[in-house]
């Protein structure tokens, strides 16, 4: 992630996470960052990793903003791993049934 590098990233957090490549590109793509959050909770990644993937999402975009970015930490702070985990296992059921 701290190269920048989105495939390298996305395949990574995929075997952790056990899910489907498809499913951590759309976390990683999407706008707001609350399931990218909640996975990196659940594979117990520290704060310094999910900047450093936060902010490789924003590529050319430049760093995220401070304040933002504030916010984000935040609301990363506040999610206990073992819901973090839950919300993964049910991501995982998910995909087994489809």
């Amino acid at each position: 992630a701290a190269g920048g590098k989105f495939e390298h990233t996305a395949a990574a957090l995929a075997r952790l996470a056990d899910l489907p490549l498809p499913t951590i590109e759309r976390m990683l793509l999407q706008q707001r960052a609350e399931s990218l959050l909640f996975l990196a909770r659940a594979l117990g990644l520290g704060w310094a990793t999910t900047r450093t993937i936060l902010q490789m999402r924003h590529g050319d975009e430049g760093n995220v903003h401070d304040q933002g970015i504030d916010l984000v930490r935040s609301s990363f702070e506040r999610i206990k791993r073992t819901t973090a985990e839950q919300v993964l296992d049910f991501q995982r059921t998910r995909h087994d049934l489809a």
